[in-house]
């Protein structure tokens, strides 16, 4: 980018989107540290009965801001009085984390 810089003419408007997309990368990178903490710590499975219904609407505000940035759309189709499941709380979520970013093509 010092490159960029150093020529007569920068061109401002390419460094400015290069910056942008630093700190969106950054901002990404930092969530999925975040999300991958809990997983680090643990070091049994903690199995508990859970509505999976209910996992994926608490998940759906968290993947939002990154299905819009990725012009993506998330559609969500719950089949109601579904029988709970035994799994662990911090991995279920992270498991269909996982699904929907790599659904909207994220690494």
């Amino acid at each position: 980018m010092t490159a960029w810089l150093a020529t007569a003419t920068p061109d401002l408007d390419l460094v400015r989107d290069t910056l942008t997309a630093i700190v969106k990368d950054t901002h990404r990178a930092a969530d999925v540290i975040q999300r991958i903490r809990p997983l680090a710590r643990q070091t049994d499975l903690q199995k508990a009965r859970v509505d999976i219904n209910d996992v994926i609407r608490d998940l759906v505000p968290l993947v939002r801001t990154e299905v819009r940035d990725h012009q993506a759309s998330l559609e969500i189709d719950l089949t109601p009085a579904l029988p709970d499941v035994l799994a662990d709380r911090v991995q279920l979520p992270q498991v269909i984390i996982n699904i929907v970013m790599n659904g909207i093509g994220m690494p």
